[in-house]
């Protein structure tokens, strides 16, 4: 019989929307052998998402995605970089994902000043309460637009903004 695995998940810690124990249940329903999490710089949901795939009966694989960018033909480029089997209690990725949280936290906090001053007031504590963990994305500031009544056409204009254009908003006050 075929064994199938998924080892590409995201929960709610970072862009997902499981839990990390509802990703087991998940891929237990689907009849998947094994599944990784590996959240965007983070590994907060790790311990619950190992925990829990021991008590399903399911082989979970710690894993994590870090962005990496680089110069192709003049332009900055993003590429995703996704570690499997790893250590997620090793000192040295805790203080790095500890560095990236404080990098993103307070680029969060430029961003929610600009999108108030171009028409679009959010505060952190709303886009913490949509994130329920505070490793806010894209996804939760559509989640809070369209919780706070913005039309699909204001929310696409902001959310498909890449990283680059993101930059120059808080940079250059350019909108």
């Amino acid at each position: 019989m075929a064994q199938y695995t998924d080892l590409h998940t995201h929960s709610v810690f970072s862009d997902g929307t499981l839990t990390p124990t509802e990703i087991i249940l998940l891929a237990k329903e689907k009849n998947l052998s094994s599944v990784a999490l590996t959240d965007h710089d983070t590994v907060d949901g790790t311990e619950e998402f190992l925990q829990a795939g021991k008590k399903y009966g399911v082989e979970a694989v710690s894993g994590i995605e870090f962005a990496a960018y680089y110069d192709f033909l003049g332009k900055k480029t993003e590429i995703h970089i996704v570690g499997l089997f790893i250590d997620h209690k090793n000192k040295e990725l805790l203080d790095a994902t500890a560095r990236i949280k404080k990098q993103r936290y307070e680029r969060n906090i430029k961003m929610l000043e600009k999108l108030t001053e171009i028409g679009f007031p959010m505060t952190y504590d709303e886009l913490y309460e949509i994130s329920g963990c505070g490793n806010c994305t894209r996804a939760h500031y559509a989640q809070l637009m369209y919780k706070k009544g913005y039309t699909t056409e204001q929310i696409a204009e902001i959310v498909e903004l890449g990283e680059e254009e993101i930059e120059d908003i808080i940079k250059n006050n350019n909108r």
